[in-house]
């Protein structure tokens, strides 16, 4: 990390570390964007994700990590049935949902498989998954648009798909996310 001047070193010392760890993301961030591919490039990788109802792509643009999936994880009170709980990750909260449960609104086990780190402005997010493939280039005109009613996931879910890839949701992290994060809030304030 360069410094402008002295006194950006001399702020660095009177930080607190969490303060600091902070700062760090901000410049990881930063340093990030400059170092990314064009975003086109960049938003037409998918990560082939097996799901036990199927396979579905995730951006690979959203995915800071995959990491193993742990076991067992912190339960939430009142959490939606999908949030299997929270654990922790580079000294921050995620919070780690079954994504196959969240897609179908039907319970599914999760053992063992992987967790991609997504981040969303108001917290992290684990999708946990049962298997991760190789990446592949989808472009939008690819997409078969995705027909309703849908027998693999129930109306509230289609918002989240972006399009069919071979006969297989490419889902919208955005979206997604947003979801997430306001049905968990939503859980919260009611307990």
């Amino acid at each position: 990390m360069a410094f402008q001047d002295e006194k950006d070193a001399q702020s660095l010392e009177h930080m607190t570390d969490e303060e600091f760890w902070q700062h760090a993301h901000i410049e990881a961030a930063k340093a990030a964007t400059i170092l990314s591919p064009p975003d086109s490039a960049a938003l037409s990788q998918y990560l082939e994700c097996g799901l036990r109802r199927g396979t579905c792509f995730v951006p690979l643009h959203a995915i800071e990590a995959v990491i193993p999936a742990f076991s067992p994880l912190a339960r939430l009170p009142f959490a939606p049935r999908w949030l299997h709980g929270v654990q922790a990750w580079r000294g921050e909260i995620v919070a780690v949902v079954n994504l196959d449960t969240y897609l179908s609104n039907t319970h599914t086990p999760a053992n063992g498989g992987m967790v991609l780190i997504a981040r969303h402005p108001e917290c992290i997010i684990g999708l946990r998954v049962p298997e991760v493939g190789s990446t592949t280039t989808i472009e939008f005109e690819q997409l078969a648009p995705v027909s309703t009613p849908s027998t693999l996931y129930p109306p509230a879910r289609v918002d989240v798909i972006k399009g069919l890839y071979g006969g297989y949701p490419v889902l919208d992290i955005a979206r997604l996310l947003s979801d997430m994060t306001l049905q968990i809030e939503m859980a919260a304030h009611h307990a």
